[in-house]
């Protein structure tokens, strides 16, 4: 290939390069953040949360705060679990979950915070409650997953703040689910706030 020819992909891969390092750079794409302290917030919620985590050993009072770049809230996670966001959402992984080498994350229990676009729960409903989240009683709709017959699936939401709806998801895929991951998924709800 001669030299005009390597021109324009060259120009292409440098412009690719930046857009990659501005998103990095800017914050609009997080891969893992078990390393760096997140951003706290000191603004008041607007609504009072009426049901705290349990304080103590097992509390949230050493948990770090996830403050999302885009969408008004934060939302406390313990100090061993990693996050991967992007522009309209942001899911919470336990330790051990690999988030660098693209794997499938098939067999890993996650947490989902997500915009309410739509709510499709493909799961066999088991348990249908009410629960109070950011000062709002909202539904949670736990179930088992469809395909495996296993796996467990819980949806809390929808939870409404200025024309918005958001969804708070927990997910073990086709596996069974860790309890211990469970109840980290009931304690964030209990930290989930807006900030605006």
């Amino acid at each position: 290939m001669n030299q005009k020819g390597l021109t324009p992909l060259l120009i292409v891969l440098l412009i690719a390069a930046a857009i990659g390092g501005y998103l990095l750079y800017s914050g609009k794409i997080n891969l893992n953040n078990t390393s760096s302290t997140p951003v706290q917030t000191t603004q008041p919620s607007p609504a009072t949360d009426a049901s705290p985590a349990p304080t103590g050993a097992g509390g949230t009072a050493n948990w770090k705060t996830y403050s999302d770049l885009i969408n008004p809230y934060t939302v406390k996670y313990p100090p061993d679990w990693a996050y991967a966001s992007t522009t309209d959402s942001v899911k919470f992984f336990p330790p051990g979950a690999d988030l660098v080498s693209g794997k499938s994350l098939e067999g890993v229990d996650f947490i989902h915070i997500v915009p309410l676009k739509m709510l499709e729960f493909n799961a066999k409903v088991t348990e249908d409650t009410k629960v109070n989240v950011a000062g709002q009683l909202v539904s949670k709709v736990t179930g088992i997953e469809i395909i495996s017959d296993t796996g467990t699936l819980i949806h809390v939401g929808p939870i409404e703040y200025k024309g918005s709806n958001y969804l708070i998801v927990f997910t073990s895929g086709s596996h069974k689910a860790n309890q211990k991951n469970i109840d980290v998924f009931d304690q964030m709800l209990s930290t989930f706030k807006f900030t605006q």
